[in-house]
């Protein structure tokens, strides 16, 4: 089985939209990518492969399929650094997406193990990032972010303030570059500060918590 090049071109349209889209064209594109990721299984044999399989796999993890987005992009993970070597940039989003896939699991099982697969990859993502790219580039701050998120999950898990102070300081990476790359007004940014507002709950900071939290809300409530 063949797919046309429109389609892989489609696929790939969609992934630089960040997924954004609502759930109901997650359904028409996982009908559009089943078929060739099917028949390409867990042998993907070339990059362009390698992102329909990451594209499949995050839709997967939107649509809360956490193991199946699991084993997906950790062959993804293999194939871009069979392919592309263990230091390309392009694994680092592969890695936060699996990042979520594995607090998704944690979410489900209660495992910390979980937790701690989850923050392997976002330390090695952002390993990445220092050698290949920038401290400041747009990826560092999606990683900080995802940090900050996991910190927080573990503060659920075991109650500490000083892992909560860290998130919010990940938390507050991530919005400096949100903000000087794409301004206040974008849903990266939003998300991130709906994060701190999180971390800030957690440590009892009620004022600045509810104002974190009423900024984000403006922005969801506006698109």
């Amino acid at each position: 089985m063949q797919v046309a090049a429109s389609v892989c071109r489609a696929h790939l349209a969609y992934l630089q939209k960040d997924l954004n889209s609502p759930l109901r064209e997650d359904a028409t594109f996982e009908k559009l990518l089943a078929p060739y990721y099917e028949h390409t299984g867990d042998k993907p044999h070339s990059v362009e492969m390698l992102h329909v399989h990451y594209v499949y796999g995050k839709l997967k993890l939107r649509t809360h399929f956490y193991g199946e987005a699991f084993d997906i992009l950790t062959r993804v993970e293999k194939g871009q650094e069979k392919f592309l070597g263990t230091d390309h940039p392009r694994l680092v989003l592969t890695l936060t997406a699996l990042s979520a896939a594995l607090v998704g699991l944690y979410k489900e099982t209660k495992d910390s193990h979980k937790l701690d697969e989850a923050d392997r990859c976002l330390d090695k993502a952002m390993a990445i990032i220092e050698e290949k790219l920038s401290e400041n580039h747009l990826l560092a701050a999606e990683v900080c972010s995802k940090k900050g998120f996991v910190l927080c999950e573990r503060h659920s898990t075991v109650r500490s303030d000083a892992s909560v102070k860290k998130a919010v300081d990940h938390f507050d990476y991530a919005l400096a570059i949100r903000e000087e790359a794409l301004g206040q007004d974008n849903c990266k940014y939003a998300k991130s500060l709906a994060g701190k507002a999180r971390a800030m709950y957690y440590l009892e900071e009620f004022d600045e918590a509810m104002q974190c939290a009423h900024q984000a809300k403006e922005f969801f409530c506006d698109i």
